[in-house]
């Protein structure tokens, strides 16, 4: 992600210019914690389209761009035959393990997405931080003999497409009722924990207009806009 930027601000890299790294020594998720980045595995990084400064997305984009980028790849990644789902705010499952993140980092107006994907190994449970909401695992897919460069071409070029599509067919609230389709636990119980708060049971019932989780809890209905869940 440092690499585009400096690539960005020397104009050597457009929207949609992408690295991929074989191996990453500091690799870096959400909260900046460490990520196992092994050899085998996807670790790339794209730049961003610049943020829409007009029409129906312009301001909502700020509060959906993680949820817009982790939509593009799920649904990428269905066309190699690997169907997902989207963990609120950043991650990937398959089969209910974690098998992909997603990390976006804006400065200065220029947005980069980092992305990582099990490919080839996934860490056991002993090496992932202790609250860990779920198990991770490899990526599964029907076409065996995908190798990761054709992957992650596969992902950028359809990830275009479909942004290209949400932001000229669709207006905010249209994409929030479609990413919801993809939505891990969906209408089910969960685990909420906010910080140093009590944690509660919730169930899952959609996306906020600015990209926060929507639950139904025993107080009613809230909005998570930070902390973490976990399935029941």
């Amino acid at each position: 992600m440092e690499a585009i930027r400096a690539l960005e601000k020397n104009n050597i890299l457009g929207e949609w210019g992408t690295l991929i790294a074989v191996e990453q020594s500091h690799g870096r998720g959400q909260l900046r914690r460490h990520w196992i980045s092994p050899p085998g595995n996807l670790h790339a990084s794209a730049l961003l389209p610049a943020t829409p400064k007009e029409g129906i997305w312009r301001g909502a984009m700020n509060d959906l761009l993680p949820l817009v980028c982790g939509y593009l790849l799920s649904d990428g990644l269905a066309l190699a035959g690997a169907q997902t789902q989207i963990k609120w705010p950043n991650d990937l499952l398959q089969n209910n393990r974690k098998i992909g993140g997603i990390l976006i980092e804006e400065q200065g107006g220029v947005d980069i997405l980092g992305f990582g994907l099990n490919f080839v190994q996934s860490p056991p449970d002993a090496l992932m931080r202790e609250n860990h909401s779920v198990s991770a695992a490899v990526l599964q897919t029907e076409f065996g003999s995908l190798g990761v460069l054709e992957l992650w071409e596969t992902l950028v070029n359809h990830s275009k497409r479909v942004y290209d599509f949400v932001l000229g067919e669709l207006t905010p609230s249209q994409f929030r009722s479609a990413l919801t389709n993809r939505l891990a636990w969906l209408g089910k119980q969960i685990l909420v924990q906010e910080g140093d708060k009590e944690a509660y049971f919730a169930k899952v019932v959609g996306i906020s207009s600015r990209g926060g989780l929507k639950v139904c809890h025993a107080e009613g209905e809230g909005v998570l806009f930070s902390g973490s869940i976990a399935p029941l």
